[in-house]
Formats: C-alpha cells, structure tokens, sequence
C-alpha cells in the first residue's frame, strides 16, 4: 500500500461497505425478480404480463425520480439518499412479501422502483464522488502506477479468456 492511500482506511472501509451494500440492494430490487418471479406469479394467481409489468413500472419510477435525486445528492450528498433507499429497499421487500393481491404487488414493485433510484449504482458512484473528493484520482493513479519492477495491479490484472459454449 503507497502512502498516499495508507492513510486514508475510513475510505477503505466506506468502499467496502458501499460495495456489499451494493450487492445487496441489486440482488434484492433488480434480480429477485428473476428467482421470486414464479413464486409470486403462482402464489398471487396473476400471469405473466400483470407480474412483469408491475416490475417494468418500478423501473419507469426508478427512472422518473432519478433526476430528482441526483439533484438531491448534488445539494446534500448521497449518504441520506443510500440510507433512504436502503430503509425503501426493505419495505418494498416487506410489502411484496405480504401481497396477497395484485395491487399489493404492484405497489411493492413501485416502491422498490423508488428504492432503486436511491440506493443502486447511480447515487452510489455520485456518494464515491463526493466522499473521495479531488485527491481520489491522485490516490488511484498512484496505487495503479507499476513500481520499478514492473509489478504493479495493472500487471496481475488480466482479462478472462471467453469460454465457448456449446450450443444447446
């Protein structure tokens, strides 16, 4: 570790936790729809085009008040706007969880469609932003700088080869 980035652990440790974080709420408000989908549609007697469109609109409400909050972040910073959609996150879950009828389900997906615009990766990044501030670019460019041997991060990173698949 440089100097230039051993002194600044609380920024570790923000980006570690920003990052589970992450994780999370893209697994529990974007891709559970993928696994959970069968389920609820069984489980509420609802087909496929009121299931997914429920879905599709807490996109459009993800997209609609994005702007809104990036102009929250630029006025306040994004650690209100994470925390909000992270407490937003889990009620969307509790209410689709209980659903037992179809608006139900539409209202937990519109709420998670607002939970999305707070906490996934476009506050995120703007929250980094701000918490790493100017001096970030210096301290990434520095770790990302090879040493005298020609041994740095950019030398042990290397892309994946592509594996084929076999056509089904």
């Amino acid at each position: 570790m440089t100097a230039a980035v051993s002194g600044t652990p609380g920024l570790w440790r923000g980006v570690c936790a920003l990052g589970v974080a992450q994780i999370v709420s893209w697994g529990t408000l974007f891709y559970a729809i993928a696994v959970l989908g069968p389920p609820m549609r069984d489980a509420l007697h609802v087909d496929d085009v009121a299931l997914f469109g429920s879905f599709t609109l807490g996109l459009l409400v993800s997209g609609l008040a994005a702007p809104a909050v990036g102009r929250r972040i630029d006025a306040h910073g994004g650690r209100g706007v994470l925390a909000a959609g992270s407490v937003l996150g889990a009620l969307a879950c509790v209410v689709l969880g209980f659903a037992t009828m179809t608006w139900h389900m539409l209202a937990g997906w519109l709420i998670a469609g607002l939970a999305m615009a707070l906490c996934l990766y476009d506050p995120a990044f703007a929250t980094l932003h701000g918490v790493g501030g100017r001096n970030f670019r210096q301290r990434r460019a520095v770790s990302r700088r090879p040493d005298r041997r020609g041994t740095g991060p950019s030398r042990h990173c290397t892309a994946l080869p592509e594996v084929p698949t076999a056509a089904a």
